[in-house]
């Protein structure tokens, strides 16, 4: 907490957790809208290289973020197809039809191991 007068926070182990946690349930009950987000991009992303673009920011964020909140297997999912698509990205060009299903088989995997974690965030 901060106190008047301090320059610096002191924060309890268990309030640093439960704060986490908090993070950690808000990530996952988003989680859906944002694979359904990524399925729409994706679905513009054989055609349009800004697409192509929006789609490797928004698993860059997913990859960096999931493992701080919890989820690692998601952020390592992430970070992979992120790969996938980075060469398209940085040639600012479309995906190819093999790419594009790389990618929705990913989205599958990332959809998958959002319900292992329902017991534990919902």
């Amino acid at each position: 907490m901060w106190s008047k007068g301090e320059e610096y926070c002191v924060m309890g182990t268990d309030d640093f957790r439960s704060r986490i946690f908090a993070l950690g349930q808000r990530f996952h009950a988003r989680l859906p809208g944002q694979l359904s987000e990524l399925e729409a991009t994706l679905a513009t992303a054989t055609a349009d290289p800004a697409a192509v673009v929006s789609l490797r920011m928004a698993l860059h964020a997913m990859a960096g973020n999931a493992p701080t909140l919890g989820f690692p297997q998601i952020g390592t999912e992430a970070r992979r197809l992120e790969a996938v698509i980075a060469p398209a990205a940085e040639a600012n060009r479309s995906l190819t039809d093999y790419e594009k299903r790389q990618v929705e088989d990913g989205l599958e995997t990332l959809r998958a191991l959002r319900d292992e974690q329902n017991e534990t965030y919902s």
